[in-house]
C-alpha cells in the first residue's frame, strides 16, 4: 500500500508498523517528498528516455519535468523486466495530477502505458516511478514528450563560481564555490597545470534551492599557474554548467 500525506508542522515523525493479524510479517518501508520538489529528483530532457529500475523493494525514483500550459505532454512507461508492473504518478506542488497512478499489466498483456498531460499552470512537474505491488523490483523505461502545441525547452540552469586562493607558507589551495542547481546532479573538481590534470573530488549533490556556499581546500606545493576545473551534471542531461578559474602559486 501507499499514501500521500501533508505534514502540517516541521520536525521529528515516528511511523508504526503493524502486522493485519497476530504473527510475524517481513516489509520493507521507503519515503519520498513530493513537494517542494524532491532533492533527489532527476531532471527529465524532453524525448530522451531513461532506462532505471526501481530496486530494492519499495524504492520510488523521482523525476522532474517543466510543464506549461502552452503544451501538451505524453508520458509514457514500458516494463522491461523484474517481478514487479511498474507504475507512475505526477504531482505538481504536492498534489496528484492524474486521477490514478499509470501502471503496466504485463499478465494483460499491457507492457507500456501513456497518459497525456495539458498543464493548467506553469510549473516543474514531479513524477514518481514505483512497482505496483509496493514490494517488488521493476526495470522500466521513461520519457515525456511534446505531444501537442509549444513545450518551452527548459533544461537544467545552474550556477557555479569559484574564488581562489592560495597561501604559499602552508601550501594550501582554498577553493570559494557558490553553486545553485535546480536537479541532483554529480559535481566534480579537477586541478590542472603544465603537468596535466587531476581529479580532485567527484561527490553527490542534491538540489539546492537558492545558492549556497562552500569551501574546500587541496594541498599543492607551488607549481606556477594552476587552474581548478569543476562541473555539474545529470545523468539524463550531462554538464550542466561548469566553472574554469586559475590562480599564481609562485615558482616551484
Amino acid at each position: 500500500m501507499a499514501t500521500n500525506q501533508k505534514l502540517a508542522l516541521a520536525g521529528t515523525y515516528t511511523i508504526i508498523m503493524s502486522e493485519a493479524v497476530s504473527g510475524t510479517t517481513l516489509y520493507g518501508l521507503s519515503l519520498e517528498r513530493i513537494n517542494p520538489v524532491p532533492t533527489d529528483a532527476e531532471a527529465l530532457t524532453l524525448s530522451k528516455n531513461v532506462a532505471a529500475e526501481v530496486n530494492p523493494p519499495t524504492a520510488q525514483d523521482a523525476y522532474t519535468f517543466y510543464g506549461a500550459t502552452t503544451g501538451t505532454y505524453e508520458l509514457a512507461s514500458s516494463y522491461t523486466g523484474g517481478t514487479s508492473d511498474v507504475c507512475f504518478n505526477v504531482y505538481l506542488a504536492g498534489v496528484t495530477v492524474l486521477t490514478a497512478p499509470a501502471c503496466t499489466d504485463v499478465v494483460g498483456g499491457i507492457g507500456s502505458v501513456t497518459t497525456t498531460l495539458t498543464p493548467k499552470v506553469n510549473g516543474t512537474f514531479v513524477v514518481v516511478v514505483f512497482a505496483s505491488t509496493n514490494n517488488g523490483t521493476s526495470n522500466y523505461n521513461l520519457e515525456v514528450t511534446c505531444y501537442l502545441g509549444t513545450c518551452p525547452a527548459t533544461p537544467p540552469k545552474c550556477s557555479l563560481k569559484d574564488a581562489l586562493t592560495y597561501n604559499s607558507t602552508s601550501g594550501v589551495l582554498t577553493m570559494n564555490f557558490t553553486l545553485f542547481t535546480p536537479a541532483a546532479v554529480t559535481w566534480r573538481g579537477f586541478l590542472v597545470s603544465s603537468s596535466g590534470s587531476a581529479s580532485m573530488w567527484s561527490q553527490t549533490q542534491a538540489i539546492t534551492a537558492s545558492p549556497i556556499t562552500v569551501a574546500k581546500t587541496q594541498s599543492l606545493a607551488k607549481s606556477a599557474v594552476v587552474g581548478v576545473l569543476s562541473t555539474l551534471s545529470t545523468k539524463t542531461a550531462g554538464i550542466t554548467c561548469s566553472s574554469w578559474t586559475s590562480i599564481g602559486t609562485g615558482k616551484p
